[in-house]
């Protein structure tokens, strides 16, 4: 049989035309995969910029900066720029808290999506729609961890992501603002500062089905 015959012969068993990429045309899961791709690309840039601001904090010499920073891990960054605030900004209170929550922010934001791109689509065809993903427990582990989760929940995770990465900019803002404030004639470090603060996101919820 040849794949022609053959994408004939399922589309007519299922009833509905299949695509070549994404298994199902015409449903929820085009959605699904798009959304995912949005979620990867905003999380390389938010892994880009954490390292740009860990080396800008804590100084690094701009010729050794890439050089550092590929070989520190995303926890080793957030521990890292963690402990240098509180030696920094030690006076500095809402500079404090304001760097603690970007590091909160980008470890939730990293499990969200770790969660998730190390996951599979659990697919309901007759819904044509993915409901739930499950992740492997280990490596070699053939118990799964199982979480709902919606192409709404995929696109949460991107707009936290994307939230992330406008942190990023704003608290840049604030510490150039604070060391040159010349150079903000309209805007000071608190005004910077009052666009860090937003609530936390949800962790993906575990669910028992």
């Amino acid at each position: 049989m040849s794949d022609i015959d053959a994408k004939a012969y399922w589309e007519n068993v299922l009833g509905y035309p299949l695509d070549s990429w994404l298994g199902i045309s015409g449903s929820a899961l085009k959605e699904c995969y798009t959304t995912l791709g949005v979620v990867s690309a905003r999380w390389n840039s938010a892994e880009n910029m954490m390292r740009l601001f860990t080396a800008h904090y804590t100084k690094i010499p701009e010729r050794f900066r890439a050089i550092i920073t590929r070989h520190l891990g995303n926890v080793s960054m957030v521990d890292i720029l963690s402990d240098c605030a509180d030696i920094a900004e030690k006076d500095s209170p809402d500079f404090l808290e304001a760097i603690k929550f970007l590091c909160d922010m980008f470890s939730r934001c990293r499990e969200n999506r770790n969660t998730l791109i190390h996951s599979g689509l659990v697919l309901d065809l007759e819904k044509r729609a993915a409901q739930r993903i499950e992740k492997p427990i280990g490596p070699r582990s053939a118990e799964v961890k199982t979480y709902l989760c919606t192409v709404d929940d995929i696109k949460r995770i991107a707009d936290d992501i994307d939230r992330l990465n406008g942190l990023f900019l704003n608290l840049t803002y604030a510490l150039d603002s604070r060391e040159n404030p010349s150079r903000y004639t309209h805007h000071t470090p608190t005004d910077f500062l009052r666009l860090c603060k937003f609530q936390l996101p949800n962790k993906l919820p575990q669910q028992s089905l």
